[in-house]
Parts: C-alpha cells; sequence; structure tokens
C-alpha cells in the first residue's frame, strides 16, 4: 500500500513539467499572435492615413482649381483646407510657372504620420478662359 500511494505521487510529480511547458507553449503561442495582430493593424492604418493623406492632396487641387474657374486671376502663396480635423490640405497657386502662361498648383494632403503631395501644371487660354491640364503628378516629399 505504501509502494503504491509512492508511484502515483511519482505520476502526479512528472506530470507537473508536462503541464508547465504545455502552458508555456500555449502562452507563446498567444503573445505571439498578438503581437502579429497588432503589428497588422498597425501597418493598415498607416496605409489608411497614407490614402488619405492622398485623397486631401486632390481635394486641394480641385478646390484650386474651382477657384481659378470662378477668378482666372487667382493666385496664393498658401490656403489650408482643413478636413473634420482628420486631417489637412495646403494648397498654393504660382501663376506663370514654370514658363510663361503656364500656372502651377501645389497641393500636400497630411493625415496623421501621413504627407503626400501632388503638382499640377495648368494652361489658361486667354481668349475662352478654358482651363486645361498638361501635368498631374506626385512628387516625393
Amino acid at each position: 500500500m505504501i509502494m503504491q500511494n509512492y508511484n502515483s505521487k511519482l505520476k502526479g510529480i512528472a506530470a507537473l513539467p508536462t503541464v508547465l511547458f504545455l502552458i508555456l507553449i500555449i502562452s507563446g503561442l498567444v503573445l505571439t499572435t498578438g503581437f502579429l495582430f497588432f503589428y497588422q493593424s498597425q501597418g493598415e492604418t498607416a496605409i489608411n492615413q497614407s490614402r488619405k493623406a492622398l485623397h486631401y492632396a486632390e481635394a486641394g487641387i480641385y478646390d484650386a482649381l474651382l477657384k481659378i474657374d470662378r477668378d482666372l486671376t487667382f493666385e496664393s502663396a498658401g490656403y489650408t483646407l482643413n478636413f473634420n480635423s482628420n486631417g489637412e490640405a495646403e494648397i498654393s497657386v504660382h501663376r506663370d510657372t514654370p514658363e510663361e502662361d503656364k500656372d502651377t498648383i501645389y497641393s500636400l494632403g497630411k493625415c496623421g504620420d501621413s504627407r503626400r503631395k501632388i503638382k499640377v501644371v495648368i494652361q489658361i487660354e486667354s481668349n475662352t478662359g478654358k482651363i486645361s491640364i498638361l501635368s498631374w503628378q506626385e512628387e516625393e516629399i
């Protein structure tokens, strides 16, 4: 009887390291999964902010084009459009650049830490007031 109790205690002691090892493995898997989800969501947030910054920059270009359409002599060293405290676009309109009869619009869209910049060169026909977009490109910041 004493020998039987001794053997059952040994089986319990042998099971303890196995259970601890399994808990360690499961905890490691849970932590790894948590970190993966966290970093994945951070990456998606950065991508979404970058997309929004580009959309804000485009909205700034369209706003400047609308102002130019209403006033063909419109020029601005810089103005800002705010978008629901989410982001903004800084727009500037430069006349006769890069050459005579061509104007350049710059728009810098901001959302969080993301920045995107668009440069558009336009030409306005003096007789008709028709605005033609000659180039539309994103610039590196």
